[in-house]
């Protein structure tokens, strides 16, 4: 097949990081390898959920990607495997195996922090997939949506930042996390910083005057003064 062209107009695009170029394309061992992880990102960027991830079938089910990762029908799935293989050989991807509709599955992960979150939270036993391929994983709520939280009301993850956020929630309820982002939400104060002096200082002097704390311009002076 020969492109034609990119059309005149709005065209969409996905993000890519730049690491791609510099660090992975230099060192990916094969074509295939470099299309699974193209083709990851892109299904990624289309994905919901806090935490995404692709399976094996989700591939498979995909003709035409899979007519252009491999021509004879016969190697399909063993050439799909291949490239995966190699992507979690290269650290590109993670994958955890998981019981869904009585069978086993693999569940596939970009190693970001996103993944990482969501492979170590499954290892804790903290969540389980939904059972539905096309739905997003279905968080325990008592434990993992410290994630959630923190990029519905403060941003991006980070690695770093994903570490302290494991870190938080082993050491505070689940109750006084939600509480302290409903606290940096009403009080304007949308930092990880903040709500980690809320917890430190309910942890150390106690909880007593959380019934007040929707005095939010007396909090906010308390937990932004140095």
């Amino acid at each position: 097949m020969k492109f034609s062209g990119f059309p005149s107009g709005k065209l969409a695009f996905i993000r890519l990081p730049e690491l791609i170029f510099t660090e992975i394309m230099p060192n990916i061992q094969s074509l295939e390898e470099l299309k699974i992880l193209l083709y990851f990102f892109w299904r990624m960027e289309k994905a919901e959920g806090t935490f995404r991830y692709l399976t094996k079938q989700d591939f498979l089910e995909d003709a035409r990607f899979m007519a252009g990762l491999v021509e004879t029908p016969s190697e399909v799935e063993n050439i799909l495997d291949k490239g995966l293989q190699q992507c979690m050989d290269d650290g590109l991807l993670l994958c955890i195996e998981t019981e869904l509709g009585g069978s086993i599955h693999q569940l596939y992960f970009l190693n970001s922090p996103k993944g990482r979150a969501a492979v170590d939270a499954f290892q804790r036993g903290d969540w389980k997939p939904s059972g539905d391929r096309y739905a997003p994983i279905t968080l325990d709520l008592a434990k993992t949506t410290i994630y959630h939280l923190y990029e519905e009301n403060i941003g991006p993850l980070t690695p770093m930042l994903a570490e302290m956020l494991k870190e938080a929630e082993d050491q505070y309820p689940q109750e006084w996390i939600e509480e302290a982002f409903q606290l940096a939400v009403a009080s304007n104060a949308r930092s990880w910083r903040y709500i980690e002096k809320v917890l430190k200082n309910w942890k150390e002097r106690g909880r007593d005057d959380r019934n007040t704390w929707r005095d939010t311009e007396k909090y906010r002076r308390r937990y932004t003064q140095r």
